[in-house]
């Protein structure tokens, strides 16, 4: 028992090393769990930081687009980052050279599932050509390259994490299977 009272259900106390009691969840609280390699890997006791992480985000993370696997896809490409093995598999139907229908399953941080949640609401109707440019319009911005957010809809929200490199390889992950995927089924 803290001077607070009772602990929360499911929590358990970590003594911090200014004395404060921080609890942590005693199982996982999402179906995700990072590894404490991966860049998004925030510690049992630190606070999600608000700019990176907001409401925004998760709403995105949690309502990805066509998340269902295609059953018989003219392409399909698997993207890994090594860093923190967050991935994203892309299923595509190209027709007349346009993306027709797609099907995405992602394992990834927060950061990556609002990327491909923004990614696969526009993308139905576009070329292999233009979602390549969008992936490699993404990757600009990241790098610092240009400062143009304005090629897609809702990438904005992801702004706050330009400011973190080790991110922009999951950030990137949605895009790059997608335009990857339709350039094989278009070929």
């Amino acid at each position: 028992m803290t001077a607070m009272g009772m602990w929360p259900l499911n929590y358990a106390p970590f003594s911090a090393t200014d004395g404060f009691l921080v609890y942590f969840p005693l199982r996982p609280i999402a179906a995700f769990t990072p590894r404490r390699s991966c860049p998004t890997w925030v510690g049992m006791n630190a606070p999600l930081k608000a700019p990176l992480y907001n409401k925004d985000i998760l709403r995105l993370a949690a309502s990805i687009p066509h998340h269902q696997r295609l059953p018989d896809p003219q392409a399909t490409v698997e993207k890994r980052s090594p860093t923190c093995g967050s991935r994203v598999t892309a299923d595509v139907k190209m027709a007349d050279g346009r993306l027709t229908d797609m099907g995405l399953d992602v394992k990834a941080c927060a950061l990556g599932q609002a990327s491909a949640a923004l990614m696969a609401a526009q993308a139905i109707g576009l070329t292999a050509q233009e979602l390549a440019d969008a992936r490699d319009r993404l990757t600009a911005y990241l790098s610092g390259d240009s400062d143009d957010l304005d090629f897609w809809p809702g990438l904005a929200v992801l702004a706050p994490a330009r400011g973190y490199p080790a991110r922009h390889a999951s950030i990137r992950l949605g895009f790059e299977a997608i335009a990857e995927a339709a350039r094989m089924a278009d070929a």
